[in-house]
């Protein structure tokens, strides 16, 4: 049995191949936590994680650290994209991920 389309995905592109199946891109993301400290994640909804983030059904790491406010965001094409940056990301010092932070910010203005 086929699922169907879900035509009410923005911002979605086709897999090739598996014509009327879309997907959503994901998003890498750190966000600051009120204490300073820095949490990394992937998503494919934004939105929706950082409210989860600040209602505290986030993460463990985060629920003790609220408000959360975004640091940083990258899209990628897929889930495993995501986790391949997320990790990436992981394994940075604590000062290059702030200097991703602060690139970002300088982009965004």
């Amino acid at each position: 049995m086929r699922a169907e389309p879900r035509d009410n995905l923005c911002d979605c592109f086709s897999i090739s191949g598996i014509p009327g199946w879309s997907v959503r891109p994901y998003w890498v993301y750190i966000v600051r936590c009120t204490d300073g400290s820095l949490y990394t994640g992937l998503t494919n909804a934004v939105d929706r994680r950082l409210e989860e983030h600040n209602s505290g059904r986030g993460s463990k790491y985060t629920r003790s650290r609220r408000p959360v406010s975004l640091a940083y965001l990258e899209k990628v094409p897929d889930r495993r994209d995501a986790m391949k940056v997320e990790a990436r990301i992981k394994k940075l010092s604590r000062s290059e991920k702030i200097g991703l932070c602060r690139r970002y910010d300088e982009k965004m203005m």
